[in-house]
């Protein structure tokens, strides 16, 4: 069964996915011997650094292979795939995590846990400490992977995670959304428009991305007797509920409302796959008030509670030591 669940994992986050890609790229880079080529690719961004499309893409092939080694650490921490892989495997993932410019990239410039856990685990040959009870763990570890799918694959999350991320599309920026989601005028505008524009992508991907956290942060309370696990899925989407909560803070509070509205109400809520174009409805403001009675204000407060749980989980792994 490990060695079936392997395959499916590999035929899901490697074949399936972009992480081949990275493979592929880091392969051209390694190979050949493009040693500066590939410090440039994997540099930390700074303030103003211009940064071509396809260095871009390039970027997000290796960032989708680092998600894939993050899946195959946890998936050997429970036991749902073999604790030993087969060595040709090992030796090909150490190729990678082993290369000194993708170890400052996961390591120093974009530190991800995951991974470098992965690497200490194939270096040192280390062995579960935990023994999960399969027939619970593997149904907690295939909802965990349903639930990552939203931020992995849908397209408006994708954009707004761009913005987040300083990158830009058509002029648009994180600026703007920050701007639109701290005004409510502008809020309303643009979530009643029929533009399909980037910034309309990048406000509906916040509102989905909230409602994430929100089913995110009640899977991890779920988690409480398996802390081990329960961090390591906490630590898949490290880099978006850490290293950019303090942007996410300074709008949550005010567009809170909005997105409980947009969750909870069935007479005014936006319908998520409408049978026509896939656009979406929302309520004008003069409804809020409506809305807004004791029961949904106590919603709103268990929201609130649920994001910043989620954006201030502490894990219980500790950090590799660097060598």
């Amino acid at each position: 069964m490990e060695k079936s669940n392997l395959v499916e994992i590999q035929d899901r986050y490697l074949l399936g996915s972009n992480a081949l890609e990275g493979m592929l790229i880091l392969d051209n880079y390694i190979e050949q011997s493009k040693d500066k080529e590939l410090k440039k690719l994997l540099r930390p961004l700074v303030e103003d650094d211009i940064i071509s499309n396809s260095e871009t893409q390039k970027r997000d092939a290796i960032d989708s292979l680092l998600q894939y080694f993050s899946i195959l650490e946890i998936a050997i921490m429970i036991g749902f795939i073999p604790e030993r892989l087969p060595q040709d495997m090992v030796s090909e993932i150490m190729k990678y995590l082993n290369d000194k410019h993708v170890r400052n990239y996961y390591l120093i410039h974009y530190p991800i846990i995951l991974p470098q856990m992965l690497h200490t685990r194939l270096a040192e040959k280390l062995k579960n400490e935990i023994e999960y009870p399969s027939e619970i763990i593997f149904l907690h570890f295939m909802e965990f992977l349903s639930l990552s799918n939203i931020l992995d694959e849908d397209e408006d999350v994708e954009t707004f995670l761009w913005f987040l991320d300083d990158g830009s599309i058509d002029d648009f920026t994180i600026e703007d959304l920050w701007s639109t989601l701290n005004n409510s005028k502008k809020l309303i505008k643009a979530l009643k428009s029929s533009q399909n524009t980037s910034l309309n992508d990048a406000i509906r991907g916040y509102f989905k991305f909230i409602d994430f956290m929100r089913s995110f942060d009640s899977f991890l309370q779920k988690l409480h007797d398996y802390k081990e696990f329960q961090s390591a899925v906490w630590l898949y989407h490290m880099y978006w509920f850490d290293h950019m909560k303090d942007k996410l803070n300074n709008v949550i509070d005010k567009t809170i409302l909005f997105t409980n509205i947009n969750i909870n109400s069935n007479k005014y809520i936006y319908k998520k796959k409408l049978e026509t174009d896939g656009k979406v409805n929302y309520p004008d403001i003069e409804m809020f008030s409506e809305m807004v009675n004791d029961d949904l204000k106590f919603d709103l407060i268990e929201l609130e509670k649920s994001v910043k749980r989620v954006l201030n989980f502490e894990s219980q792994l500790s950090v590799p030591v660097v060598i």
